[in-house]
C-alpha cells in the first residue's frame, strides 16, 4: 500500500498524512521506523527520535489567519523540503511548523504533525489546498454533508452523505440518475437526516 501511495504522489496526487501514518504494519504492529515512518522519501520532513511535546497544550494557526486551533501530541519536526502551511504557538515549540507542504515528483505531501479534535482544524486546512492548487468543490453541498467521487469507465459515481438529523437540500447542476432509487435527481437534491445517495455523472 504505501508503495502505491508513493507512486499515486509522484505520478501528480495530493496525499495528506498525519504524524501516526506510515509507522505500523498491516497488522498494526509498530515499524522500528521514526515518523513519517514508510513515507519518509516522499514527506520533505524528519521527526527527531524524542517524545512528543506533552506539556502545555499548543495552539496552531495557517498562514494570513488569525483563528487557532488547540492541538495535542505535537511533534517537533525539521523540514527537509517544501513549505510550512501551519505553525505552532506556545512553549518550546513557538512559530515552529505544524503543517508542512512537500512536492514529490509530480505530487504533493501535506504533514500534520499533531492531533486534533476540532473538525474546524480540518475545515482550514482542506480549504487552504483547495485554494492552493485550485480544486473546486464535486458539488456545492451545506456542512455536514460528506460528497466523494469515484470514476469507472464511463461514469463518475458522486457519493452524498447527510450526517445531519437536519434535511438537506443539493443544488445539482444538471438532473442526474440517483442510483439507489433509479431515478432522475432534478436539480435540487432533498437528503433526509442520515440520508445516502449515488448519482451517476456521465463523464465526457
Amino acid at each position: 500500500i504505501a508503495a502505491k501511495l508513493n507512486q499515486w504522489v509522484r505520478a501528480g496526487g495530493i496525499l495528506v498524512l498525519d504524524h501516526k501514518a506510515g509507522t505500523r504494519s498491516l497488522d498494526g504492529r509498530l515499524r522500528p521506523l521514526v515518523e513519517p515512518g514508510v513515507f519518509t522519501s516522499i514527506a520533505g520532513i524528519r521527526v527527531p527520535a524524542t517524545e512528543p511535546e506533552r506539556g502545555a497544550p499548543h495552539t496552531v494557526s495557517f498562514r494570513d489567519s488569525k483563528a487557532r486551533f488547540t492541538v495535542s501530541e505535537s511533534e517537533i519536526i525539521n523540514l527537509t523540503g517544501g513549505d510550512t502551511l501551519a505553525q505552532y504557538h506556545g512553549a518550546n515549540l513557538d512559530g515552529k511548523p505544524a503543517v508542512t507542504l512537500h512536492a514529490a515528483g509530480r505530487g504533493f505531501v501535506v504533514y500534520v504533525s499533531f492531533s486534533c479534535r476540532q473538525d474546524s482544524f480540518f475545515d482550514a486546512l482542506f480549504a487552504t489546498l483547495a485554494q492552493r492548487f485550485a480544486i473546486l468543490p464535486i458539488l456545492s453541498a451545506p456542512k455536514g454533508v460528506d460528497v466523494v467521487s469515484r470514476t469507472a469507465g464511463n461514469s463518475e459515481y458522486i457519493f452524498l452523505l447527510n450526517n445531519t438529523r437536519h434535511p438537506a437540500q443539493i443544488d445539482i447542476p444538471l438532473p442526474l440518475t440517483e442510483l439507489l432509487t433509479s431515478t432522475l435527481s432534478g436539480k435540487r437534491l432533498s437528503l433526509a437526516p442520515l440520508q445516502i445517495a449515488i448519482l451517476d455523472r456521465p463523464i465526457g
